[in-house]
């Protein structure tokens, strides 16, 4: 009797030592993904990149194309040093990258890589690198370990005042020289070619501007 009794009572503990595991698995895959990871889990082939490039167009770059940045806008260096955004860029156009602490450190090193190839050995005052962070400590921290071979720029709390930012899709777009936003375009870590082409297409129009 004893005997049954043990048996019943190890089962019931392996009953719900299985029930408990299999219902942990099942939340740990119920976490809602945000709109742009969901897409690209189906596998980051080119159909999805382009689907999430159209579903975001007339929302990110549509509303974005045309707005017009405060030339005072204070940035922050790696030095800690501000500078208006003015200052940098000097009245004159130039090739904007902006990424957020919360982006992909794969897909932000992968754009970062490209960069340093296109602007190798070029003047590098016509292109800038914006991002953010939790505060100045985080961003030091983080710009020691980026391979950005071009200055890096910290945005203050409310970034630049475009509906693309904090979307988790880093961007590029050229800042004209009335400080309004142009030529906009999400690059993709899985199409490198795209935004080498981008970039090409991009320092030929800063030197005839």
């Amino acid at each position: 009797m004893k005997n049954n009794t043990t048996k019943v009572l190890l089962g019931l503990i392996i009953l719900l030592t299985m029930t408990t595991l299999l219902g942990l698995r099942k939340q740990s895959y119920s976490v809602p993904l945000a709109p742009e990871a969901a897409q690209l889990t189906l596998g980051d082939n080119n159909m999805d990149l382009k689907k999430l490039f159209f579903d975001r167009y007339t929302s990110l770059i549509v509303s974005t194309d045309g707005k017009k940045i405060d030339p005072a806008l204070p940035l922050l260096d790696t030095n800690l040093n501000i500078h208006k955004l003015i200052s940098l860029t000097k009245n004159k156009s130039v090739l904007v990258f902006r990424y957020s602490f919360k982006d992909c450190d794969q897909c932000v090193g992968a754009i970062l890589k490209t960069i340093n190839k296109q602007f190798k050995g070029i003047d590098k005052s016509h292109i800038i690198l914006i991002t953010d962070s939790y505060s100045n400590k985080d961003f030091v921290l983080k710009a020691r370990y980026t391979d950005a071979r071009i200055p890096l720029y910290s945005a203050p709390e409310g970034g630049l005042g475009l509906p693309a930012e904090n979307r988790n899709l880093p961007f590029f777009f050229i800042l004209g020289n009335d400080h309004k936003v142009e030529k906009m375009f999400l690059p993709f870590k899985e199409l490198p070619d795209q935004t080498e082409e981008y970039l090409t297409y991009c320092k030929q129009y800063l030197n005839n501007n």
